[in-house]
């Protein structure tokens, strides 16, 4: 086992198991570091699959690490620390609006000013999404997902044009 200097200071043990998260396609998955930081696969080999952190272009993020195939285990881990924020909060703010939109969906209309009320008030209560009314979607945006996704799912009409327009809003 070797030690590597961690984000927070501490010493990661490797090897580590590596942990998997869905990604945005379906199907696919992203792997989370021990830092809690997603990173992208790169490259792979025969028994090796080498990432890099998803800040990497943005952030000029240098961490990556290696992980093992036939073990799925984090077996080298390079570089400091990570030079930008993982993006908890916004997976957090993500989480509650697909919940508040599926529950919307689950009664017959309603007006995406009250989802939206509703997904602030969630976002601003929960402890992990507090600080994340920045990630909150406008009123337009809203009402243009739930017209989407009530026309796929559930064959039924869309919602009102006024209501997409963002006119009549009050």
């Amino acid at each position: 086992d070797t030690t590597t200097p961690s984000e927070n200071g501490y010493q990661i043990q490797l090897p580590v198991e590596a942990e998997w998260v869905p990604g945005r396609m379906k199907g696919s998955h992203v792997l989370i570091d021990p830092a809690g930081y997603r990173m992208r696969l790169k490259n792979s080999s025969n028994d090796m699959k080498f990432f890099q952190c998803t800040g990497k272009n943005k952030y000029f993020c240098s961490i990556t690490c290696t992980v093992k195939k036939s073990t799925n285990m984090i077996v080298s881990y390079r570089g400091y620390m990570h030079n930008h924020d993982n993006q908890i909060v916004k997976d957090a703010v993500r989480n509650i609006v697909e919940t508040q939109i599926e529950e919307a969906l689950s009664s017959e209309y309603t007006h995406p000013k009250n989802t939206l009320q509703n997904i602030t008030e969630a976002v601003l209560s929960s402890t992990s999404a507090e600080h994340g009314a920045a990630y909150l979607p406008s009123e337009k945006t809203l009402a243009r997902r739930l017209s989407r996704k009530r026309k796929s799912l559930l064959e039924t009409l869309p919602l009102p044009a006024e209501w997409l327009s963002g006119n009549n809003l009050d």
